[in-house]
């Protein structure tokens, strides 16, 4: 009877134990296997992760990016892989939300779109998440949709370029080398820039920039009025400067061509590709301090030069 009870003892100790850990315990079997550490448009989430469950967020980005990447040195963003197939122009349409992207590679198009796609199936004893089943924002299947389109995007990237006859079932090992370029970038939203690089190992580009200007002082601009008319030339982030002034980062270099191109000749407000010296607000005073400072040196050089001749 001693023996049983301290036996039960020490599995109610463990069960409370466990309880009052809770999910850390699944991050510390992350981190101590070191697997591939997937989601989507998944910033936020690596910010509570890391907050909660390792230590407090650093004052400094630098401190973060070296301590994440340290402790999950390979993380995938499907957000940043489903971005770069839209600008492929596939033939399948998708957007690059999780929902919009699941029902996508649900269909039977997205499952053939390319052959030998991989076969993703629910154990035989989990019959919770169904083939009718729907339920966003749940994070179990919010997690399982995040896998699939993972694994469908991996299949396209490896073999989209490829004869059909070269197509063949692939391994999980293959399709995280040709998803490389990928690797440990976070993608940005409302940012000047496409993406983080947590490895630190390059340099991001930037999204392209245009200024807008209204030419009249009826026409006043709003966030919500820009993103409205240039949503249909693809992603853009709208950041106002006042009513007459707007910033815009778009999602590629053709979306900010079309959108110069396209109000070139508009009567209510102007559309060109952005520049510091231009367009930001600093630049012109800046500039008449250098033209009062360069012309008062002008001056006071006149001067001293007549003054030493006299």
């Amino acid at each position: 009877e001693k023996a049983e009870r301290e036996n039960k003892q020490k599995a109610d100790s463990s069960e409370l134990f466990n309880s009052l850990i809770g999910f850390r315990r699944v991050f510390l079997a992350l981190v101590k296997h070191q697997k591939p550490l997937i989601g989507h448009n998944m910033l936020l989430d690596l910010l509570l992760i890391f907050d909660k469950f390792h230590k407090p967020l650093p004052a400094h980005y630098k401190d973060f990016q070296e301590e994440i990447h340290r402790i999950f040195p390979l993380i995938i963003d499907t957000k940043s892989i489903a971005t770069h197939l839209i600008k492929k122009k596939l033939d399948l349409r998708f957007n690059s939300t999780l929902g919009g992207l699941y029902h996508v590679f649900r269909s039977a198009a997205g499952q053939n779109f390319v052959i030998h796609s991989p076969v993703i199936a629910h154990g035989e004893d989990f019959t919770i998440y169904s083939n009718e089943t729907y339920l966003p924002h749940e994070a179990g299947y919010d997690a399982y949709m995040c896998g699939y389109c993972f694994l469908r995007m991996c299949h396209i990237l490896t073999f989209s370029d490829v004869k059909s006859t070269e197509v063949v079932p692939c391994t999980f090992s293959r399709y995280l080398n040709e998803i490389k370029p990928f690797h440990n970038k976070i993608n940005m939203i409302r940012a000047s820039i496409n993406s983080l690089d947590l490895s630190g190992s390059s340099k991001e580009p930037q999204r392209p920039l245009v200024f807008v200007q209204s030419k009249t002082a009826s026409f006043q601009l709003s966030a919500y009025k820009l993103a409205k008319e240039f949503s249909k030339f693809g992603t853009v982030d709208i950041k106002l400067q006042s009513k007459s002034r707007a910033l815009v980062a778009t999602g590629n270099i053709y979306c900010a061509r079309d959108l110069v191109k396209f109000y070139k000749n508009d009567k209510r407000m102007s559309v060109h590709h952005y520049s510091k010296w231009r367009h930001s607000p600093y630049s012109k005073p800046a500039l008449w301090t250098g033209v009062i400072l360069s012309g008062g040196l002008c001056l006071w050089a006149l001067w001293s030069s007549k003054k030493n001749n006299t």
